[in-house]
Parts: C-alpha cells; structure tokens; sequence
C-alpha cells in the first residue's frame, strides 16, 4: 500500500493558519501516547513545546527504533495528519509504504515541518517587532494630528450623526466662547446658530453631502456668547473603511473682518471708476503690456475724440504722428516706463479728426503684488491752448526784447547825437552870458540864466540816459569786493560828504558776483540820494546786509526826510520826482537806474520809509551767481 504525501515550503503569507491546524492535530497524538517522550508544558497551542516534541520524535525516528510494533499507531496516525495536511498545501512528495519505509517518510516530512515551524516563529517574532514599531509611529503621528488639530488657525468641530459634539478645538473655543468641555456631547445647534446666506442652501448642502461627501459656504453665524459674525464653513462626512457613514467634520473660519474690507475696498474702486470716468480734462487709459487699449474714460474721449467702443482694442501708437511712429516713440516710451517706472513727456499727438494737440503724456506701470508687469496707465492732458499762449508770450518777449534793444540803440545814439548841438548853444549862451551880462536889463540877464540852466540840465539828462542805456549791456559777471567798491564810491562824493558833513559807515561786506562798474554806480546813486534828501540834519547812513533764502539782502539806511508810502513804487519810475527841481535838483533818473542794475543781477528792491524818520532802501543779490 502505498500513499502521496505532497510537501511545500510554507507561504509566507498564509502559513500560520495551516501551521496552527497541523500543531494542534499533531499535538494531540503526542499528549495521547507519548507524553513522555515529548514533554509539553500543557498548553494547547504552545508552537514551542510542539516543536521540541517534533524535533524529538523526528530524532527517534532518525535513529530507527526496532521496536516497529510501537510506532506502527503513531506512525500512521501523524502520517495521516501530514497527509491530510500536505495534500492541498505541498508540492514535493515523499511516499509511504508497506515495506517498512514510513519511518524515514514520516521522519522527512517531520524535518520539513520543523522546519516551517521554525520559520513561523521567527515571522511571527518579526511580525510582533514591525507590528510594535507601527503602533509606535501610530502614536507620534496621533500626537501630530492631535497637535495640528488643537493649534489650527480655524475652528475645527466634529459631530455624530445626531449632530452631537464630539470634538471641539481651541480655535472653536475662542469663536464661539465655549469651552471644550461645555459643548461634548451637546448639539451644535444649541451652540450655533446658523444662517444660510443663499436660499435653499441647506437643501443643497444635504444633497452635496450626500454626493460628493463635501460641502462649501458662506453663511452668518452666532452663538448665545457670540455676536453675529460672517464665517466660511467647509462640512465633511466622515466614514469608515466600509463607507458606512460615521459623524460630520466642519472647518469654521471667521472672515467677517475680510468682507468689511472688500465691501470697503469695493466702494473706493467704484468711486474710483467714476471718478476716472468723470474726469473730463484729463484722458486716462489703461494699456494691456503690448500697448493694446483695454479702457477708456469721457476725458479721453473729449480729447482724442474717440467713442470707447471705436478705440477699445487698439494699439495706443493711434495717437502719434507718422513721423513718430517711424522713429518708434511709442514702443521706446513703454520700454522706457518698463525700465524706469515712469515716462514723461509733451508733444504734438492726433486726434481722430487728424488735427494736431499739444499733449502732456504721463506713463506708469501696473504691476502685481509680485512685480510682474500687467500693462500701463496713460494721462494725457490737452495742453494746447496753454502752448499757444507760451508761443505767443515767446513772440511778444522777441519783439520786446527787440523792442527794448532799439530804443536803447536810439536812447544811446540820439543822446550821444544830441551832445554835440547841446554843447555848441550852451557855449553860445555862456558867451551872450559873458559879455552881455550887465550890458542888458534884468529881464535879458534872466532869460540868460535860464538859458545856461537848461543847457546844463539837458546835459545831465544826456549823459543819465547814456548811462540807463548802457545797463542792459552784455558784460561778463566778475567776483567783486564792495569794500574796494565803496572806497571807490566815497572818493567819487567826497565833494558833497565833506560839505553836508554826512557820516557813513559798514562793517564787512560780502564777496559777490556781478557788473562791478553797474554795482558801484547803484551803491553810488543810493548814497547820493541820502545825502541830498537830509533835510536839515547832518546825514548818517548805514550799509549792511543778511543771507536769506539763498540771497543777499543789503540795506542802506539813512535819517533823512523820508517818504510817504503811497509813493514807495512810484520813485523807482524814470522821470518820476516827487519834490521841485529847484528845492531838490535832478533828472529823476536815479532811482530807475538803480532798479534796472538790481533786475540787471536778477533781484528786487525796494524802500521801506516813515515821513520825516529817514528811508531804508533794500535790494538782493543772489549768493549763487555767477555768469550772464
């Protein structure tokens, strides 16, 4: 008789089950007939008390006992249970025969499932380590999740399907003013009150909860500690690992803070729209990066001419001449903002109907919170009529100029012409002077010396134009010292300081810029004029000077008769006098000289005078001139 005993080495996988089913069979007939041989430690399932009972009898077997009537039971016994056990789980064979060779088959297919046994243990040992280890990671990673879910920015709450509390984070805490412990196991309804913005959205989130097993809104929340607030909601359904439904997982964020502001943000771009809109004097246009028109307000329109729906798509080189266009301005304009966030500039532009505008054109660039670029805006304002003024003020400023230049031509020549004549009758008048002076009546002698007078005032007149034309002379500006200027000016009126006793002093003067020969005449001219209108006091004047704003103020204060306010202007007109020739002499030239030296170095002057209390003449000079 023979029997197929199949045996494979054992799946890794599935081996435990087969091997605990043989163990306990096995195990059986040992405890029943040979207890003694393989000692066991009484419990059933003891894989290594087994084992060593195996691992003895296989030994037994091995050393093939003689007493074959003894093991002929056991033999066919474990035969069978190895038999039973191999058929469906083992490959390789071993046969088992009436010949007296079962012992060396059994005790093969003992060593075979030794052998597994072994194996089992070592991967169950293995098993129990990588299992420990995972419960291990389980637990940090339990904590992390525990961690992130307690220290999340939102309000983090888990319900079962009754809608009661479950889980409950330290930001829910803080929204809504309730302790964990106050709402586990409460219904969040009691805790929350919600209000769905949108109609019919509880219907629709059931209905997506259903489906998609998520749901997403924005709704107005509150709770009996908590006032109404706008929050953004993200409900979850939980499940298990069969999909049934186990409880709902809800994400809370308060944004009402963050629709104040968009509402806000929201009105301030409307009225901003309108107001760029509104805005009639002025063409402000969005361009895309390429330069292409995306938006166009009325003031652009009024301008260029366009209706918005005409332009909107259109590059904005549109507005340029042709000539400009060749020349590529209107790309070199964009690069230009592109590189240095800013263009300007004025320039004749088109209008639709083809006429000319004189523009001034502002381009900034747009950019995002990043710094990429998203396109332009382009002010433009009508500058036109601005312009013609400008040419037309450029035309009369020639022409004065021009103007101004041939009457100081005519001033220079009729007054230098005019010498010549004037000497010949004032020395005809001297001779009829000389020699007829007592040998005429008194009439005749004082139409003489009325003669002489005007000759000789005509020829102070002469000779003070001459010099009132010459100012607007070009001269180069040198450094001058006024300290050596007015040394010179007392040399020149020693005459009338040491008759009218006049007492003149200055401390250190500055080192300026300017017509040295013009600024001593100025200084000549004011000194003058102090010590003729003295009045009956003995002159004392007094020149000093201050930096203010970038100038230099000098004063020349006097003590003399001083004059009325109302003709504080007037003095400084040419020919203007404000007292007779015969008390106080003069062309009334002076002081217009004076003003026209002063504006000659680009300043002002002026007088500030009390009747009878003495005047203090001002004028400045920029501290930083240097060349006209």
């Amino acid at each position: 008789m023979k029997k197929s005993l199949e045996i494979l080495s054992p799946d890794q996988k599935k081996n435990e089950e087969r091997i605990n089913m043989v163990l306990e069979q096995i195990s059986h007939l040992i405890k029943g007939n040979y207890k003694a041989r393989i000692p066991l430690n009484g419990e059933k399932d003891n894989v290594a008390s087994v084992c060593a009972g195996l691992n003895k009898l296989a030994a037994d077997l091995e050393n093939k006992r003689t007493d074959k009537s003894d093991d002929k039971s056991r033999l066919d016994s474990i035969a069978d249970v190895l038999l039973e056990y191999s058929v469906s789980n083992f490959s390789r064979k071993a046969v088992i025969s009436d010949k007296g060779d079962e012992i060396d088959s059994v005790s093969a297919g003992l060593n075979v499932l030794g052998e597994e046994l072994e194996f089992a243990i070592s991967s169950q040992k293995k098993y129990s380590d990588d299992l420990e280890r995972i419960n291990a990671l389980l637990s940090q990673s339990n904590e992390k999740i525990r961690t992130i879910f307690e220290n999340a920015p939102d309000a983090i709450i888990a319900t079962n399907l009754n809608n009661k509390i479950t889980e409950w984070n330290k930001a829910a805490e803080a929204m809504y003013k309730y302790s964990r412990d106050e709402v586990l196991g409460r219904s969040i309804n009691d805790i929350i009150q919600s209000e769905h913005i949108l109609p019919l959205t509880r219907k629709k989130a059931e209905e997506e909860l259903k489906k998609t097993g998520l749901w997403k809104e924005e709704l107005y929340q509150a709770s009996p500690r908590k006032e109404k607030m706008t929050g953004l909601s993200s409900t979850s359904l939980l499940k298990d690992e069969n999909g049934i439904a186990l409880g709902y997982l809800g994400v809370n964020r308060d944004i009402t803070e963050i629709r104040k502001t968009e509402k806000q943000l929201g009105e301030i771009d409307k009225l901003y729209h309108l107001l760029v809109n509104e805005v009639a004097d002025y063409a402000i246009i969005l361009l895309d990066t390429k330069g292409i028109i995306v938006s166009w307000n009325k003031g652009a329109e009024k301008i260029k001419g366009y209706t918005e729906e005409e332009i909107i798509g259109k590059h904005f080189s549109v507005f340029y001449t042709d000539e400009e266009k060749e020349k590529g301005i209107p790309l070199a304009a964009l690069e230009t903002t592109k590189r240095e966030k800013k263009y300007a500039c004025e320039g004749w532009r088109v209008r639709k109907n083809k006429n000319l505008f004189w523009a001034d054109v502002v381009i900034t660039e747009l950019v995002d919170e990043e710094g990429n670029l998203k396109g332009f805006v382009k002010i433009t304002r009508d500058l036109t009529e601005r312009k013609k003024a400008e040419n037309e003020i450029l035309k009369r400023t020639e022409e004065l100029k021009r103007s101004n230049a041939e009457l100081e031509q005519f001033a220079y020549v009729a007054s230098h012409d005019l010498q010549e004549p004037l000497r010949m009758i004032t020395s005809y008048v001297q001779l009829i002077e000389k020699h007829y002076k007592d040998k005429l009546d008194k009439d005749a002698n004082d139409f003489i010396h009325f003669a002489v007078d005007g000759a000789n005032r005509m020829q102070t007149l002469i000779y003070s134009l001459l010099d009132y034309s010459r100012i607007n002379r070009v001269k180069p500006f040198e450094s001058i010292d006024l300290d050596d200027v007015l040394k010179e000016v007392m040399k020149d009126l020693s005459v009338s300081i040491k008759e009218s006793q006049a007492k003149i002093t200055w401390g250190k003067l500055p080192e300026i810029y300017g017509d040295k020969v013009l600024i001593g005449q100025l200084f000549f001219n004011l000194i003058a004029n102090a010590i003729k209108f003295k009045g009956d006091r003995t002159p004392e004047i007094d020149i000093s000077y201050k930096i203010e704003n970038g100038k230099y103020v000098f004063a020349v204060k006097d003590n003399g008769i001083g004059i009325k306010k109302e003709y504080a202007e007037k003095i400084f007109v040419i020919f203007q006098r404000l007292h007779s020739k015969d008390k106080y002499p003069g062309t009334g030239i002076g002081l217009a000289i004076c003003k026209k030296i002063v504006e000659r170095h680009e300043g002002e002057i002026w007088v500030e005078s009390e009747l009878n209390k003495g005047s203090t003449f001002y004028f400045t000079i920029k501290t930083d001139l240097r060349q006209k």
